[in-house]
């Protein structure tokens, strides 16, 4: 077997074509071992607590992450017409492979906050 410089696994000649499904394997493993599994969506706080207050709510991943793999997760509120992007936070908590918590903070107002997330791992 031969290998790219990235590592992938491909017949170079001097194997059987009887053995074609184990070099096809082989570069299936490599690419589900180096893709990474990537996921988003979005989720919307209906108006709620007081300025400043914390609104928090869990997110199940629609595909759970293999054991043993934590995603990267990145939240973004989405702005509004009353509410500037300066007055909005947001993040991610309590990561795992099956989902994960948004904390959200509107600092202006108690109207409804929109994030977006996205998880890689």
């Amino acid at each position: 077997m031969g290998s790219t410089t990235r590592g992938y696994r491909y017949p170079d000649g001097s194997g059987k074509v009887a053995d074609g499904d184990l070099a096809i394997k082989a570069l299936a493993d490599d690419v589900e071992a180096k893709v990474l599994l990537v996921q988003s969506g979005t989720h919307t706080f209906a108006s709620g607590p007081a300025a400043g207050k914390q609104r928090t709510q869990a997110i199940v991943f629609p595909t759970p992450y293999p054991v043993g793999v934590t995603p990267e997760v990145f939240c973004n509120p989405r702005p509004t017409s009353t509410t500037g992007p300066d007055k909005l936070s947001a993040g991610p908590d309590a990561v795992s492979n099956t989902g994960f918590t948004i904390r959200c903070v509107n600092t202006l107002n108690t109207n409804a906050v929109g994030v977006n997330w996205f998880a890689r791992g």
